[in-house]
């Protein structure tokens, strides 16, 4: 993830505060964000726990910790996102609210934004598809974000281009 150093999450549900930590404890500025203040407040203190329980079992060193705790910004606005280098959406799993959260993506973020879903159940392919048709500048930008355990997550994903289509999985 070279030249990355932000990464907003769209939902601030059990899914979104997952990743948003795992981006955190990955180094990275996380931008969370929710339509519901509460929400975001809830997940900020669910992430913060899971946090301190990783350092007492130490999974978790106590500066890495330290950083990831810091590295939240919380905002129901989501223009925030636009400085973002990656946006993960971790909304209802939708068609329609998902290609309509992209749609205000699109409007919001540069170019070179990669933007992310962490659906389990819609395919990635009718997502990026009916999002952007067959524009190859567009549909390198859609990938999936699925967990592997409670708490921490792998980058997979299907990268999609108009000729063919590779999955992609990084520890």
């Amino acid at each position: 993830m070279n030249g990355i150093r932000q990464v907003a999450v769209v939902g601030a549900g059990t899914m979104g505060a997952d990743i948003a930590q795992v981006v955190a404890l990955g180094g990275y500025e996380v931008i969370l964000t929710d339509t519901d203040e509460r929400i975001l407040r809830l997940a900020l203190a669910r992430v913060a726990r899971t946090i301190e329980q990783g350092v007492r079992l130490n999974k978790v060193d106590g500066l890495t910790a330290n950083r990831a705790r810091h590295a939240f910004r919380i905002t129901t606005d989501l223009a925030k996102c636009a400085p973002a280098d990656v946006v993960i959406e971790a909304v209802y799993d939708d068609l329609a609210v998902k290609q309509t959260l992209f749609d205000e993506l699109d409007e919001i973020v540069r170019d070179d934004t990669i933007l992310a879903s962490s659906t389990n159940t819609l395919s990635i392919t009718t997502l990026a598809q009916k999002k952007h048709g067959c524009r190859d500048e567009s549909l390198g930008r859609i990938f999936s974000i699925r967990p592997i355990s409670p708490g921490w997550s792998k980058w997979c994903g299907e990268k999609i281009h108009a000729r063919k289509r590779w999955n992609t999985c990084c520890p």
